[in-house]
């Protein structure tokens, strides 16, 4: 009986962890989807740029701001892609100083700046297409035209799923592998609940002292032992 107990106890405990996990994969909405928005960390990356390079001046907000050095031959670009969900209005803004500063997303819409002396915020919205998951997003000053600056790049909206990992592992971004979790306790649960008839018959009440009851009456081991030959009873 106890041990029903505890495997009924045990399943129930199981379905609710896996409640929690469904509702925890929910795709929540973020501030701020971009990695490194104002180079704060000192180091571009999760940015991929050409000609690009952290900066403490000037910045538009903390310490820290990303200068890129256009040339004859190179814009100085910077990307960074991250997930989102289709059919999901976004909006991506930036602060930029120099002339002709772009920001925009690869192949989408896009805006720009062909001077400023001080830093200004360039803005786009724009909308995922059916069955869009990703977005590169950039921001590149123009051939010839010099330095640029940029700080507090933002993409606002909700972030989309990121790619599963192995049964049970930890992603970067999203924790635990939530739906190969949940897999694993209902094969759980599932193996338990086929285990209970099973455990019924092992632990039916009486049925051990019984045995012993029979395994030593009076007379059994002489009669088992004649049986098998090792004994002859006296004619």
């Amino acid at each position: 009986m106890n041990s029903l107990r505890y495997l009924f106890a045990a399943s129930v405990t199981a379905l609710a962890v896996v409640a929690g996990v469904v509702v925890d994969a929910t795709p929540a909405a973020a501030a701020n989807l971009l990695g490194n928005p104002g180079f704060e960390s000192g180091v571009l990356a999760p940015w991929t740029c050409s000609l690009g390079s952290v900066v403490t001046t000037p910045v538009h907000t903390g310490t820290k701001a990303l200068q890129g050095a256009a040339s004859a031959s190179d814009t100085a670009q910077c990307t960074q892609t991250v997930a989102v969900l289709p059919n999901t209005a976004y909006s991506l803004t930036g602060w930029v100083r120099g002339s002709y500063v772009y920001l925009g997303i690869t192949g989408g819409a896009s805006t720009w700046t062909p001077s400023a002396a001080n830093y200004t915020q360039l803005t786009v919205n724009f909308t995922t297409a059916a069955n869009q998951t990703s977005v590169q997003v950039y921001t590149h000053g123009w051939y010839g035209q010099g330095t640029y600056f940029a700080d507090d790049i933002s993409l606002d909206g909700p972030g989309g799923a990121s790619p599963p990992g192995a049964p049970g592992t930890r992603h970067p971004e999203r924790g635990l592998d939530h739906e190969h979790v949940g897999s694993a306790v209902l094969g759980r649960v599932e193996r338990d609940r086929d285990r209970l008839p099973r455990l019924r018959r092992h632990h039916r009440p009486g049925r051990h002292d019984r045995d012993e009851r029979h395994d030593h009456r009076p007379g059994h081991l002489l009669d088992s032992h004649v049986r098998r030959g090792g004994v002859q009873r006296q004619r």
